[in-house]
């Protein structure tokens, strides 16, 4: 325990008034601290133990908040009766546009294809034959153009003669000259 004095054995050893009251003061501030640890300990489990209660008393409110958002709006009958008339509109026009749809599509195919008489048929026998399609052009490897001059007289020419552009039209109707620079480079 150290109250003896460790110089002379089998005597006790004597401290100053103060020194003894300083002692007291840090086992009174030791025992304190741990009061206060432990009571800051229970009052932590009583919050954890509280916050529990609290979060299940409001466990089945939010439940109940839940189930009434996933349940459907019970509207009043006019409601119900104006929004089934808008639903039934729209299926309308959504099946005329689906109609108009198809029309176009028939009346294109039915452009696309022309009334041709055989020469081996009568009069009365027309078929239907689809228009044949020009053949696709490569923008790779357009064709070349053809010589003007025969084919004797090619070992004797040093370049083609190029043919002069005509005039073409355009879908509207106008006539398209060639310009002054393709005509230069001619």
């Amino acid at each position: 325990m150290g109250l003896l004095d460790p110089e002379k054995p089998g005597q006790a050893q004597f401290f100053s008034p103060k020194k003894v009251a300083q002692a007291r003061e840090k086992f009174l501030e030791l025992e304190n601290k741990k009061e206060q640890e432990q009571a800051q300990k229970e009052h932590d489990k009583l919050q954890k133990v509280i916050a529990r209660e609290v979060k299940a008393a409001e466990a089945p409110e939010q439940k109940k908040a839940r189930e009434a958002k996933k349940k459907p709006i019970k509207l009043p009958k006019k409601l119900k009766k104006k929004l089934n008339v808008l639903n039934e509109r729209l299926e309308e026009r959504a099946r005329k546009r689906q109609q108009a749809k198809e029309e176009k599509a028939a009346q294109k195919a039915f452009q696309n294809r022309k009334a041709v008489k055989s020469p081996s048929c009568s009069k009365s026998q027309d078929t239907l034959v689809q228009r044949p399609k020009p053949p696709k052009q490569n923008p790779k490897n357009p064709p070349k153009p053809k010589s003007t001059l025969p084919a004797s007289n090619l070992d004797n020419a040093v370049a083609p003669i190029p043919e002069k552009p005509k005039t073409t039209s355009s879908r509207f109707g106008r006539t398209i000259k060639p310009t002054q620079r393709v005509l230069d480079n001619l």
